[in-house]
């Protein structure tokens, strides 16, 4: 998969992650909400660690270099 790509559903499942858990949480189901959070967490910490230990060798005041 491409950098840009990876870039993007990065992104998007970290927004609607967020946004899903917060209408969690505002409509009262905070076992759910809970939930949610620590998965959404985790799925985030690894897309994370895999994105920035394998396609970035050092951050620029510009954005990310690739290796």
């Amino acid at each position: 998969m491409s950098y840009m790509v990876r870039l993007g559903l990065y992104n998007l499942t970290f927004w609607l992650g967020g946004v899903a858990v917060f209408f969690l949480f505002a409509t009262g189901q905070i076992l759910y909400g809970v939930i949610g959070f620590i998965v959404w967490g985790i799925v985030n910490w690894l897309q994370f660690k895999s994105f920035f230990f394998k396609g970035v060798s050092r951050i620029t005041p510009y954005g990310f270099l690739k290796r």
